[in-house]
C-alpha cells in the first residue's frame, strides 16, 4: 500500500481581533511519492532520514482549503443521508472513529461531534520556511544514501514550494506548510 502526502502553503497577511494568525491558502502540493522527502518531514516510510518530529497540526485556525480538506462534517440527525456524500459522515461513524483513535474530533458546544479528521491521516505536522529550507539542504544530504545512482536534486515541486513560501516571507508575510499523510 502506497503513501501519499497533503501538503499546503499557508500564509499570513494581518492577525484577526483574537490575536491569532488570519492563514489563508496559496497552494496545495500533493506532490509525488517520495518517500525519502517523507522520511525527512516527519519520518515516514524512511525514518532514518527523519529531521523533524511530526509536531500535530497547528493550534488555531488553518487557511480554508487545508481545514475543508482535513476535516469531514458530521451529518446532522435532521439530514442523516448527507453522510452518503463526500466529506460527511455519520454521527455513530464519527463517533466510532473518534473512540479508536483513528481520527480526532471537534466537538460544539453540547458535546455533539461536529466534524472528524479523515481515519487514515497520519503524522501530521507543519513547517515554518526556515524548517522547510533545512529539510531540503537535509533531503540532499540523504537522497544519494537511498539512490545512490540517480540524479539527487530536489524535486521540482518542492523547489516550487520553497520560491512560494520565500515570495510570501519577502512580502512581510508568515508563511508555513501544513502536511499530513494517508495509507
Amino acid at each position: 500500500m502506497g503513501c501519499d502526502i497533503h501538503s499546503y502553503i499557508e500564509y499570513a497577511e494581518f492577525t484577526a481581533n483574537d490575536g491569532q494568525p488570519y492563514w489563508k491558502n496559496f497552494t496545495k502540493n500533493n506532490g509525488s511519492r517520495n518517500y525519502v522527502m517523507f522520511g525527512v518531514l516527519a519520518g515516514v516510510r524512511v525514518p532514518e532520514a527523519k529531521l523533524f518530529d511530526p509536531k500535530g497540526m497547528p493550534e488555531g485556525r488553518l487557511g480554508f482549503d487545508t481545514s475543508d480538506d482535513y476535516w469531514d462534517c458530521v451529518a446532522p440527525e435532521s439530514n442523516p443521508e448527507w453522510a452518503d456524500s463526500d466529506d460527511w459522515v455519520s454521527l455513530e461513524q464519527a463517533e466510532r472513529w473518534v473512540e479508536s483513535g483513528y481520527s480526532v474530533g471537534e466537538r460544539d458546544e453540547n458535546g455533539r461531534l461536529r466534524r472528524v479528521s479523515g481515519p487514515d491521516w497520519h503524522s501530521h505536522s507543519w513547517l515554518n520556511f526556515t524548517e522547510v529550507q533545512q529539510a531540503m539542504d537535509h533531503y540532499l544530504s540523504q537522497s544519494s544514501k537511498f539512490w545512490p545512482n540517480e540524479m539527487n536534486e530536489l524535486p521540482a515541486e518542492w523547489l516550487a514550494t520553497l520560491a512560494a513560501m520565500k515570495a510570501f516571507e519577502d512580502a512581510g508575510k508568515q508563511t508555513r506548510l501544513v502536511f499530513w499523510f494517508d495509507n
